[in-house]
């Protein structure tokens, strides 16, 4: 016995050796390998970010042991003997077998299932499922969690062999998800043996989805029975609608796994239809019309779908592996519940192919990071799992370090939000816990798709709704939701009043959209993605992105009001940069100047007919021969010497400079050419040769690749050698989506490359993806650069929504080291996160009183993408102008955040003084009320830059319990206390507005003109010819000073205070002061702030004030009541000489028998019939606490 045991060991030691050690030896050279390959592709790789460990699993076939591992050779000869190498090998008896099976199960399984109880491995019933508050992990049982979770290191292999000792299970589960190394990180190879095409729905199932259910699964043109079926989903043209019962026709009851029952009753309404081939039209349909005229415009009819996905399909292409949670924090906070560990921090799942898309190259892996970043944002990054893609290196977001242990203590009470994930829905939920509403679930809505050039997801937002953003389009600030498409691929396209169907793409690309509720609860949802992309946007409401390509990166964010999220959202992507004081004043510009001299006389006729000027622009007329970087030494000579008459005067110069460079200069002869070859910092063709195009160039033009580290260097250098010929105070940056006036080069694109380029896609594929999002002129290039081209940061294709927006911020850049001071730039292309850097103006308007009209929600819009500096060409740019147009624009344009008129070269001249005395009346009166309006204006920049606060804001900002107020895009307000009201219409004086709750006044008269507590209404207020509508806001304090002919000279004259009191003669108000052109006045705490109050007796802002009006109120015998304007310095961080010289107080009531300046009677004067209250002559130090009491 005790020899057969010793034989039994070693035959164990023998197997031991021949088939264990092996298979680790093979996967320890294959990991091996995987490194290496790994970091090879990172050096071709233009993402920044870091590859992932791909998943391999070891494995040798058996007749190459011997071969690579040094087996020992056994092998049968003629006498039945077995033989290995020179020693015998006896064939074990089946007594050895049998005790060898006993000693297995005694000193191996039982041990195993004893220990695996101990840790209650084996309970079927332990659910790890989300506990009842909805903090929990979900979706598994704890062992079929422990064998698929595979995200706690960078390698499955290294955690789970570990883990389980070699388990057959979990390598056979590993295998399952074994992706093979693909040559490039953009495309995926296809599958060796693809998954079959799923199976298309009954009509039963699909018959009773509701029209507002109903997601695209055959976006683009050619959608046919016979194709739409081949992807599993459900085709129903519109003339074989199925008659549905009223519950259907309206909202659907939703079973628990997301599936709609079946309808009964369903059946062919009998619509006439006839097709075309298995292409349906409905004669009898009446958006038929609709859809056909937007066919006309080249563009894809958008509708009801008739190809969609199937109802509670909750892994139509992909399907959960597994989903875990991290017990792991975001910034310095941990969340936990009181007395247990931490359960919050981040989601991780990853999903695995199912069905192949209709797209090439999907991917075969996905992994899924849902990142608990603050308490009011989330994260959702959805990558390849295995191969690095391409991600915009702009905006740089912030980065939550999960793994810091100084973490402040947080309970998930205190999120805004749950976030629900289980197995059996692909997607997530996002759940307001104030409420338990749910505000974003894409679980089994649509389908997701993630191809190489094609991605997809869809989501349903909060129920009744409003929807605002996604630009940059023209049209009304709230968006549609009956099917409307908006395209984002940044394009040099005059703005038009598309259908309420599709928006065409424009100058920007801003992939976020914002979502308030009745209530005024809002959500903000923001895709991180550069590529081209278009939004649909549905009954529902609902949300469906299409990118062709980069990778899925959603920020979402959930806030109380509609200013909490652009607050939040302007936290990730870049607070808005202060201005210089200048940079708010009146700018004035033409394209068709053409000479020097014609530029100085409109500049000087404009100042003598007493219209507030600080900013003279000059267009492309000011350039020799169009280059940048140059001046006309003809027609504009002596342009540095008019430049230092602007700066004595205290005015300032902004030049155009256009994104394109000459190329067809002689060698030698411009350097701006000449130094960028030598630096190689010029977008390249698909040879390696810088791209060469046309703009205004005379022969041809080049364009700096702005990604490149190069071009801060080489840019700055070419704009201070443009500052010494002549001292330019701002950049002016146009042309840079990039325009072309060539479709690519001058002979097209190439298109016929075979094999992948560079950055791993064909050139083909690169110019003519596989989907097309409806752009303008149906071609990727149209009017612009190749997608072949190449940046540093990758193809054009990737990176070309970033080139305006990179040539903003190494212009500003340039701009700050050139004049050691403030940066002022204005740019035309724009992305997300260019408030950051840069203002805009919105282009190409035409004089219209449409475009006119048009101009408010895109600043609105603009004041939502964190880009308050926005403004629209005054009187338009394109065609000519009329007298009252003008007019009207040059009060509505006086309170643009920026205010400049401008326009084109074959129009008529508009500037104030060329139309006559009724443009010089109404500009002069308005620009006069906004240079008054200089330190509230400049104190709202100040809470943009330092809050994420807009300037210019849409009435529901401060209103968004108010449903009245979600769609009003004709008025709109400045910061929370001034409303704007202008004529839009021709012929009209006197023009309707909505009026919130609340106390109102008006401006000019002072007289209150609405009181009403009980929710706003409509009223027809008076409007001149001469004057633009604006009303106070009760309960608010407007710092206001004199106006003079600049800002300088304004800033000068003493502090005024426009008080409107509230029904509890209450206000407040605040003002931001600083050096007005210094860098980093707020950073560095080189600045005043001063806060204002008035209540009734005292309004206790410190200590101090409260005892000083105590005092006042005892010394003055028989006082009845009296109210108290309090001034506080909060913080002097320099000494800014500001003095009070008046206030003027709105809703005083009556009578009033003194009034008082710290303890000091002082004279005023009081109309009770308007009860307005004057106290002028006033000299009071802001730097000190003042007190002014009326009695």
């Amino acid at each position: 016995m005790i020899e057969g045991i010793k034989h039994i060991l070693r035959s164990i030691k023998i197997f031991r050796r021949s088939k264990a050690i092996n298979p680790n030896q093979a996967f320890g050279e294959a990991l091996q390998q995987h490194i290496a390959n790994s970091a090879e592709l990172n050096q071709h790789s233009f993402s920044h970010q870091k590859t992932t460990y791909e998943h391999f699993v070891g494995e040798e076939d058996d007749d190459d042991y011997e071969e690579d591992f040094g087996v020992v050779d056994c092998e049968c000869d003629d006498d039945n003997k077995r033989k290995c190498g020179r020693k015998d090998c006896p064939r074990p008896s089946i007594s050895t077998i049998v005790v060898c099976v006993f000693l297995f199960l005694v000193f191996v399984f039982l041990p195993a299932v004893y220990l695996l109880h101990c840790f209650d491995l084996l309970k079927s019933h332990w659910d790890v499922s989300e506990d009842a508050n909805g903090d929990g992990p979900s979706g598994y049982s704890a062992w079929e969690y422990a064998m698929v979770d595979h995200t706690y290191g960078d390698s499955v292999i290294d955690e789970f062999s570990a883990a389980a000792k070699g388990k057959g299970a979990l390598k056979k589960r590993l295998r399952d998800i074994v992706i093979t190394e693909r040559p490039v990180p953009t495309e995926t190879a296809a599958p060796t043996r693809p998954p079959p095409p799923p199976t298309p729905p009954p009509y039963s199932q699909c018959s009773v989805v509701p029209d507002s259910l109903r997601f695209d699964c055959f976006p683009g043109e050619g959608a046919s029975k016979e194709g739409c079926e081949s992807r599993g989903c459900c085709w129903i043209p519109r003339g074989q609608e199925r008659n549905r019962d009223k519950n259907h026709a309206g909202e659907v009851v939703i079973g628990p796994n997301n599936e709609i029952p079946e309808d009964p009753k369903s059946q062919s309404n009998g619509v006439d239809a006839h097709e075309d081939g298995n292409n349906i039209i409905n004669v009898a349909d009446p958006k038929l019309d609709k859809s056909l005229e937007e066919s006309k415009e080249g563009f894809p009819p958008l509708d009801v779908p008739y190809c969609f996905f199937p109802p509670g399909n909750a892994d139509h292409y992909y399907s959960w592996i597994n989903i875990t949670m991290h017990k792991r924090s975001y910034r310095d906070t941990r969340i936990e519940d009181e007395g247990s560990e931490p359960k919050h921090g981040t989601m991780t799942g990853f999903l695995q192919l199912r069905n192949p898309s209709p797209y090439p190259s999907d991917i075969p892996l996905l992994r899924v990071d849902v990142l608990f970043e603050t308490p009011e944002r989330i994260r959702v990054k959805i990558t390849d799992a295995n191969h690095p893609r391409y991600e915009p290196p702009y905006p740089e977001v912030p980065v939550m370090d999960f793994n810091r242990k100084d973490m402040f203590r947080l309970s998930p009470r205190d999120l805004f939000y749950r976030v629900n994930m289980d197995k059996s829905h692909v997607g997530f939920e996002v759940v307001r816990r104030s409420n338990n509403r749910t505000v974003f679930d894409s679980r089994s809505v649509g389908a997701l798709v993630y191809a190489d050039q094609f991605l997809q997801f869809s989501a349903l937002l909060p129920k009744d709704s409003s929807l605002y953003g996604l630009g940059e389009h023209q049209g009304p600030l709230k968006l549609s939701t009956d099917w409307q498409r908006v395209v984002l691929f940044n394009h040099d396209s005059v703005p038009k009043n598309n259908s309420d169907v599709h928006k065409t793409n424009l100058y920007g690309s801003h992939p976020f959209l914002m979502a308030t509720e009745k209530d005024g609860n809002s959500i903000g949802v923001f895709l991180l993605n550069s590529n081209a992309m278009e939004v649909i946007l549905q009954p529902g409401p609902a949300v469906t992105f299409r990118a062709i390509g980069g990778i899925i990166d959603l920020h979402i964010f959930i806030g109380e009001t509609p200013g909490d999220v652009v607050a939040q959202y302007t936290d990730v992507v870049g607070r808005s940069f202060m201005p210089p004081l200048w940079g708010l004043g009146f700018h004035l510009c033409r394209f068709g100047y053409k000479t020097l001299n014609r530029t100085r006389e409109v500049s000087e006729s404009v100042r003598k007919a007493g219209i507030p000027l600080d900013v003279q622009w000059n267009d492309l007329d000011y350039m020799k021969q169009g280059n940048d970087f140059t001046y006309d030494p003809v027609n504009f000579k002596g342009l540095p010497e008019f430049v230092e008459e602007l700066h004595k005067l205290g005015m300032h110069y902004i030049p155009l400079i256009d994104a394109g460079i000459s190329g067809g200069d002689k060698a030698g002869t411009y350097p701006p050419y000449d130094e960028g070859l030598a630096a190689g910092v010029f977008i390249k063709n698909s040879s390696g040769l810088p791209f060469v195009g046309k703009v205004w160039n005379k022969v041809s033009t080049v364009w700096p690749d702005f990604t490149n580290p190069t071009s801060v260097p080489y840019w700055s250098t070419q704009m201070e050698r443009l500052h010494k010929q002549f001292p330019f105070d701002g950049a002016w940056i146009d042309m840079n989506e990039p325009s072309n006036f060539y479709s690519g080069t001058e002979k097209g694109c190439p298109t016929s490359g075979t094999e992948p380029g560079p950055y791993g896609r064909k050139e083909s594929s690169l110019e003519h993806p596989p989907y097309l999002p409806p752009v303008e002129g149906s071609l990727l290039a149209y009017k612009t650069i190749c997608m072949s081209a190449r940046h540093f940061a990758g193809s054009h294709y990737d990176v070309h929504n970033l080139h305006g927006f990179t040539h903003a911020i190494v212009t500003s850049f340039a701009l700050t080291e050139l004049r050691g001071k403030r940066p002022f730039v204005i740019s035309r292309s724009t992305f997300a996160g260019h408030g950051h850097y840069a203002g805009h103006w919105t282009g190409d308007e035409a004089s219209t009183w449409t475009d006119m009209a048009n101009t408010i929600p895109a600043i609105l819009n603009f004041n939502i993408f964190g880009v308050p500096l926005v403004g629209a060409d005054i009187c338009g740019f394109n065609g000519n102008t009329t007298v009252e147009l003008c007019s009207r624009w040059s009060q509505l344009g006086a309170f643009y955040p920026f205010s400049r008129n401008h326009n084109t070269d074959d129009a008529i001249d508009q500037d104030p003084v060329s139309l006559g005395p009724m443009v010089v009346q109404s500009a002069r009166k308005a620009l006069l009320i906004r240079y008054s309006l200089l330190p509230f204006l400049y104190t709202l920049f100040w809470r943009s830059h330092a809050f994420g606060e807009a300037v210019a804001r849409p009435l529901f900002f401060e209103f968004p319990d108010d449903p009245n107020t979600h769609e009003i895009d004709r008025q709109f307000l400045w910061g929370y206390s001034l409303m704007i009201v202008p004529v839009l219409e021709e012929g009209k004086t006197s023009v309707e507005a909505y009026i919130p709750s609340g106390l109102w006044y008006d401006f000019y008269s002072k007289k209150l003109i609405s009181s009403s507590h009980k929710g706003g209404h409509k009223m027809t207020l008076p409007a001149p010819a001469d004057t633009i509508p604006l009303l106070v806001r009760g309960g608010t304090i407007i710092p206001m000073q004199a106006p003079n002919m600049t800002t300088g000279e304004t800033r000068k004259n003493k502090l005024e205070l426009m008080i409107a009191l509230d029904n509890e003669t209450c206000a407040a108000g605040v003002l931001y002061w600083d050096e007005d052109d210094a860098l980093n006045t707020w950073d560095e705490g080189h600045y005043s702030f001063m806060t204002f109050t008035v209540g009734p007796e005292n309004t206790k802002p410190e200590s101090k004030a409260e005892d000083e009006a105590m005092y006042l109120n005892e010394k003055i015998e028989g006082t009845v009541r009296a109210s108290v304007l309090s001034g506080v310095l909060t913080w002097r961080g320099v000494p800014i000489s500001v003095n009070l010289g008046a206030i003027r107080v709105m809703g005083v009531n009556g009578p009033i028998k003194g009034v008082s300046a710290n303890g000091q009677p002082i004279p005023y004067s009081y109309d009770d019939k308007l009860k307005y209250l004057v106290v002028e002559n006033l000299n009071l130090d802001l730097n000190t606490v003042f007190i002014v009491m009326w009695y």
